[in-house]
């Protein structure tokens, strides 16, 4: 887990070839990390919309809601 306010300085971390998943409590934080990979040339980026709480209610009620 990386704090948002952290993040940019982690972006020489990933891998730009791989598919890449990001997740918060709510998707408003992982959403902008997602924009600073792409504002840094990844394109396989993705952001769970509405985060682990969208995620426990519609996908799959067994993820602890935090």
């Amino acid at each position: 887990m990386i704090p948002l306010g952290e993040f940019p300085r982690h972006v020489g971390e990933f891998d730009k070839d791989a598919d890449i998943v990001i997740h918060c409590r709510s998707g408003m934080r992982s959403a902008k990390a997602c924009a600073v990979l792409r504002q840094n040339g990844f394109q396989h980026v993705r952001n769970v919309v509405g985060g682990i709480l969208a995620w426990s209610d519609k996908v799959d009620p067994s993820v602890p809601k935090y």
